[in-house]
């Protein structure tokens, strides 16, 4: 079975899920290949010297073709060699996994018309590869008028030609079914358990020495930590803001032990410039620690992990935190109740207030803190794996290339 990945421009969490898929058909013995675009490929060749073993943001795999194929407006000549070229490899393929909005219309695109790949007694298909697109995110803070009836119909094209849609959290799928798709699911994106394999997780012991950029915190400092792009949706300024209300640096509202905010992550260079300047307005105690290989060392040094996005899927960053049995703390949208509800702190989208009083809970309380953990820990556990998301994959695509 022939199957091609295509993906947008990603350089976070999909990035991750797309290299993770594609190094384990290859591990069961799926020929597939990766059409990406620049930024996306040159993310994963930067990641490729760090990334360790079961990291959720590792590079794809040597032993799979990544093939930059994204076309640029920017550049018609060299976007429509690149259309040409992604259209031939598409129908080579028995099953096409678009991952994102911009990459679903793409590969429907390209796919229109094809014939299939000739089969061994020299019979061809009249029908083209099977077509799947997955939404890991809404379609955010739209412009009205044409701008907005264009994104509607790529959306509802989308719904309607795709063999499959799935969708990374519920209210994605509700919108796919409100706009059409006649065959659609919830897909999860599972993460490794590192903990269970002898990575460092809450129940070990605190790395030593410290992870780098926090070496001059004093040991019962306190640190909550964020895993993040710096991107508008992530709604940083409100993690900002909650980190200034807590005070001059001390839990619960300058009692007790000294707060450190962290946030882990690279992305939009107007964003980050945007949030440094809001830190020193309000003095607040936060340090942008880049992007960085040691997020589990990370994650086993915090005491609170907090997400203050706009939406969110079912987060890679906060699946990761519980696997950690590190208590979250994260805003009540999109995937993230499906997989915090009745386990971690749900505040409102942008509600700073909500987001500083519910992680100051947790700092002044250590037994809440170690409740919480222990919560998350074993609503992990409940997950499903990254083998079980795989096999589901592997399934999917033969029952698809079957129909066709």
């Amino acid at each position: 079975m022939r199957v091609v990945l295509v993906a947008g421009r990603a350089t976070g969490g999909i990035a991750g899920h797309v290299a993770a898929l594609a190094s384990g058909l290859a591990d069961a013995g799926v020929d597939v290949a990766v059409a990406t675009g620049d930024a996306t490929a040159d993310r994963w060749e930067e990641l490729g010297a760090g990334a360790g073993p079961g990291d959720v943001h590792a590079p794809v795999p040597p032993g799979v073709p990544v093939l930059r194929l994204w076309p640029s407006p920017r550049r018609p000549l060299a976007a429509l060699r690149r259309a040409r070229a992604l259209r031939r490899l598409l129908g080579g393929a028995d099953v096409v996994h678009a991952h994102g909005h911009q990459a679903g219309l793409l590969a429907l695109l390209a796919a229109r018309g094809l014939r299939g790949p000739r089969r061994a007694r020299g019979r061809v298909r009249a029908a083209g590869p099977a077509v799947v697109v997955t939404w890991h995110n809404a379609v955010l803070a739209a412009p009205g008028g044409a701008a907005q009836r264009a994104l509607e119909v790529a959306e509802r094209l989308q719904a309607r030609r795709a063999d499959l849609l799935t969708g990374a959290s519920g209210d994605l799928v509700a919108r796919a079914r409100a706009l059409g798709a006649g065959r659609v699911e919830v897909t999860p994106v599972g993460v490794p358990d590192r903990a269970a394999d002898g990575g460092r997780g809450r129940g070990g012991p605190v790395p030593a020495p410290p992870p780098a950029g926090l070496e001059d915190l004093p040991p019962d400092a306190l640190v909550v930590l964020t895993v993040s792009r710096l991107a508008p949706q992530k709604d940083l300024p409100t993690l900002v803001r909650a980190a200034a209300r807590l005070g001059t640096g001390r839990g619960a509202r300058g009692r007790g032990a000294p707060v450190t905010w962290c946030v882990v992550g690279d992305g939009d260079p107007a964003v980050e410039a945007r949030v440094r300047r809001l830190v020193a307005e309000l003095d607040a105690p936060v340090r942008l620690l880049g992007a960085r290989p040691d997020v589990p060392e990370l994650l086993a040094r915090a005491d609170v992990f907090a997400l203050s996005s706009t939406w969110e899927a079912r987060s890679l960053a906060v699946q990761e935190a519980m696997a950690a049995g590190l208590p979250v703390v994260a805003t009540r949208t999109g995937g993230l109740p499906d997989l915090l509800e009745g386990v971690g702190a749900l505040v409102p989208v942008g509600d700073d207030r909500a987001l500083a009083d519910a992680v100051a809970a947790l700092l002044a309380d250590p037994l809440a803190r170690e409740r919480a953990g222990r919560a998350a820990r074993e609503a992990f556990t409940a997950l499903p794996g990254p083998q079980d998301v795989l096999r589901g994959w592997i399934d999917r695509y033969a029952r698809l290339a079957a129909d066709r």
